[in-house]
């Protein structure tokens, strides 16, 4: 019987677990420069990219991140610049900058279609601004955010 038990109870832990589709946008001041980071899987970016017939590089990467991640600040809108671009194992990290900024942040607006073509992804969006910390949630429902500060 216990057997039986075990061997139930391990099935179910199979069949509960499932692969969540999530890629990390992270926005950050340092230095007083907004700053970025991004952390998606590999595997999600090829499937985008290939369907797009494109190369995943630096300048693909930059591009595809120009037109599906937009911030503005105060109203304006900025200009993304990619500092580092690595690709590691399951996972592509890229940093960089955001240019064009007025002095102080205000509010923030930022519309994030990365990867929203692939069915269940979600995008978790992290602002670390003015001494605040906010976490927003952007899927195919909910492809914008704004926040004051």
């Amino acid at each position: 019987m216990k057997t039986i038990f075990i061997n139930l109870l391990f099935l179910f832990s199979f069949a509960s677990t499932h692969d969540v589709q999530i890629a990390t946008f992270t926005i950050y001041q340092e230095s007083n420069q907004l700053q970025f980071r991004v952390e998606i899987e590999k595997k999600d970016i090829l499937k985008t990219f290939e369907e797009r017939q494109l190369a995943l590089n630096k300048n693909t990467i930059g591009q595809y991140l120009k037109e599906h991640f937009i911030i503005s600040v105060n109203d304006k809108k900025t200009n993304l610049q990619i500092t580092s671009f690595n690709d590691k194992a399951k996972h592509i990290y890229i940093s960089g900058k955001v240019t064009s900024l007025n002095k102080k942040i205000r509010k923030i607006k930022i519309r994030n279609t990365c990867l929203l073509n692939i069915e269940g992804h979600s995008n978790i969006i992290a602002l670390r601004i003015n001494n605040s910390e906010r976490d927003f949630l952007i899927n195919a429902n909910r492809k914008e955010i704004k926040a004051k500060f």
